[in-house]
């Protein structure tokens, strides 16, 4: 777990442990948390700061989440670019309306773009990581309504197009919400 801790002159992250030896020490006035969207600073209470105290929410493997976040980045970034680039000939070939297949481009643009933002940062924004997950799971619902509201108009591709976007994406929201702990 990590906490801000300032030590003059910076502000530094530091493992919760590390935060409470310091203030144990008197290295530290005290530490500096994100309470409802607000930075607040708070002295240590008796028996020092913890875990629980300080967050609501805890990334569980970075590494592995970080995997998740790439891949989400090329598989919307790679069906937004055939999208938008190929959209008149893919909504012929899959049997959609040029409307859908461009609303498709955009849509998995925006979520690849999000989790670009994501997957560069050295500890993702749990806010928007949450965000992130929670869209995965809305598209997934609105994909699995657009199958059944398309599926007997679409051709044998556009129908397997549908079906793999419902898998992906909830596959992505599954996974990346696995790596998201509420503590």
């Amino acid at each position: 777990m990590r906490a801000a801790l300032c030590i003059y002159p910076t502000v530094e992250e530091f493992l919760m442990e590390e935060v409470n030896e310091a203030v144990e020490e008197e290295k530290a006035r005290y530490r500096t948390v994100l309470k409802n969207g607000q930075v607040k600073m708070e002295k240590p209470p008796a028996g020092g700061f913890s875990y629980i105290h300080t967050m609501k929410h805890q990334i569980r493997n970075i590494t592995v989440l970080k995997k998740v976040l790439w891949a989400d980045v090329l598989l919307g970034g790679s069906t937004a670019l055939a999208g938008l680039i190929w959209h008149v000939w893919l909504a012929a070939f899959l049997g959609l309306p040029v409307k859908l297949v461009l609303v498709i481009a955009a849509v998995t643009l925006a979520y690849a773009l999000l989790a670009l933002s994501l997957a560069i940062q050295s500890r993702p924004f749990i806010p928007l990581l949450r965000a992130l997950i929670c869209a995965n799971w809305v598209w997934t619902v609105i994909s699995l309504g657009m199958l059944i509201f398309y599926f007997s108009g679409a051709t044998p591709f556009g129908v397997l197009f549908l079906i793999l976007q419902v898998a992906v994406v909830g596959g992505l929201a599954y996974f990346e919400g696995r790596h998201v702990v509420k503590l």
